[in-house]
């Protein structure tokens, strides 16, 4: 069955393939990915009783291209228990990318490289409580690395978590010390490194300390 043009969706592909389940023949599935549901369609086939679907790596095809090797065989494996060595994904889709000369985006699902990368305040905050509470799966199935990016939106919990998370858990932010946090990061665009860490914190228990002495010093002339 092939959605030549992909304007299918995931029901009517099921109620396609619950239809024709009644035949006595095997039943593939050829999905296009015009308006982004190739991979769903084929999953949703799978799941309807067809016994095979096509797919390409990082869904390379005419026009916007077909069901994603990647994403069809990650979700199967994960959510449905297939026994797929999905660990090998980035490496094929890399080699795939080379010689196609397309560069995989890195948002791309599966394979991406930011797709594990956070840095707003609270999705740290569960990261580091619980990292099912915002991630689908853990990346080390498809061989990726969780990366925890403190910046501009980490509030004060985050970034003690992660000063605990490179050595520094004695390093309790204030409030100043996190708004030098978040200043240096828009200002690097980036976090910003363990020795620029340092720099932030000893800067700003400086201006605490000389802030209080001055409070103190005005309290005793008056």
């Amino acid at each position: 069955l092939a959605d030549t043009v992909g304007v299918a969706t995931p029901l009517t592909i099921m109620e396609l393939v619950g239809r024709l389940k009644k035949l006595e023949a095997d039943i593939g599935v050829h999905c296009h990915n015009d308006f982004g549901m190739a991979s769903a369609n084929a999953v949703a086939a799978l799941e309807a009783g067809a016994d095979w679907a096509d797919v390409t790596v990082t869904g390379v095809g005419e026009r916007a291209g077909n069901a994603r090797l990647e994403e069809v065989a990650a979700f199967l494996a994960i959510r449905e228990g297939r026994a797929y060595r999905i660990s090998r994904l980035p490496g094929l889709c890399a080699l795939v990318s080379e010689a196609a000369g397309r560069a995989i985006p890195a948002n791309h699902p599966v394979v991406g490289a930011d797709i594990f990368s956070c840095e707003t305040g609270l999705h740290l905050q569960g990261l580091f409580n619980d990292p099912a509470t915002y991630e689908p799966y853990d990346p080390a199935l498809v061989g990726a690395r969780r990366r925890l990016l403190p910046g501009a939106k980490t509030g004060r919990r985050g970034l003690a978590a992660y000063l605990a998370s490179i050595g520094l858990p004695d390093a309790e932010p204030d409030r100043p010390a996190l708004a030098a946090f978040r200043k240096k990061s828009r200002e690097l665009g980036r976090p910003p490194s363990r020795t620029e860490l340092g720099g932030i914190l000893r800067g700003t228990r400086r201006d605490t300390v000389s802030a209080a002495n001055t409070a103190a010093a005005s309290n005793h002339i008056f």
